[in-house]
């Protein structure tokens, strides 16, 4: 009889056979009416199986951890970002808050409104905003 290629249910459906209580030989794929040495190659064949399952958990684990390490990078990296643009964004207002009190006199003479509201206009315009 030629050797078939076993698929993984072949693999299965003999090991159950072998190990379920009641199960006839003739409803295993490994059958053979005067040799039953072809069981040996199912329970290869399951090594074969459990190994490459092994060695793809193994691979899919190891991509796990990689994404993760990927993934709190990434996010280390947002949280750096966030926390600079705020910087920025504090130090444009400190330098805008800064320069709208320049236009005071230091005599507190007032200005009129529409001064004051287009020299806030020229500095926002300076600073790109």
């Amino acid at each position: 009889m030629p050797d078939k290629k076993l698929t993984d249910n072949d693999i299965k459906k003999a090991l159950e056979c072998c190990t379920t209580n009641g199960a006839s030989c003739k409803d295993c794929p490994a059958f053979v009416k005067v040799d039953r040495s072809n069981c040996k190659k199912y329970f290869r064949g399951a090594l074969d199986l459990i190994n490459r399952l092994e060695e793809k958990n193994s691979n899919l684990t190891s991509d796990l951890i990689s994404l993760k390490e990927k993934f709190e990078l990434l996010k280390t990296e947002k949280d750096n970002l966030i926390k600079t643009y705020s910087e920025c964004q504090v130090a444009n207002l400190n330098e805008f808050a800064e320069r709208l009190k320049a236009l005071f006199p230091s005599d507190n003479e007032p200005y009129l409104y529409w001064e004051i509201h287009e020299g806030a206009e020229n500095i926002l315009k300076e600073m790109g905003g």
